[in-house]
């Protein structure tokens, strides 16, 4: 297996032009694809895709959890970390300035996030709302 960092700038070059699309590539599943690709398996993408697999199945869960991410993410990973024990390769809840939250992957000096395009773009880390460790 490749280092965490080597591998998610590979992760990032293979799925950063996939076309936008809510329950196959957007910010949850892209990240699930992350966890599931590090862990082995496709466990995390399994489990997003019993609570939504379309974009108004996405609108209606979003909404029903008041478009808290955590509460999507904590029932595979458990409890957030403290931000400053995150590591290369965490998922966090990001809060950027132009929309409301989403989730990204914390790279070495910036957090990978996934845009409405469905490319990937770098944010600063200080878009980190809280963030999961990465399987290793």
């Amino acid at each position: 297996m490749l280092d965490i960092v080597s591998d998610l700038a590979l992760y990032c070059r293979e799925t950063g032009v996939t076309p936008f699309e809510y329950g196959a590539h957007d910010c949850g599943m892209w990240c699930a694809g992350w966890l599931d690709r590090r862990a082995g398996g496709s466990r995390f993408k399994e489990g997003l895709r019993a609570l939504y697999r379309d974009k108004r199945s996405a609108v209606r869960m979003l909404r029903d959890v008041g478009h808290r991410y955590q509460l999507l993410v904590e029932p595979f990973l458990g409890p957030p970390l403290p931000r400053l024990t995150l590591q290369v390769g965490s998922v966090v809840v990001i809060r950027a300035s132009w929309h409301r939250d989403g989730l990204g992957i914390l790279a070495p000096s910036q957090v990978i996030g996934l845009a409405a395009s469905g490319q990937v773009l770098a944010l600063p880390r200080d878009v980190i709302v809280e963030g999961w460790p990465c399987p290793r």
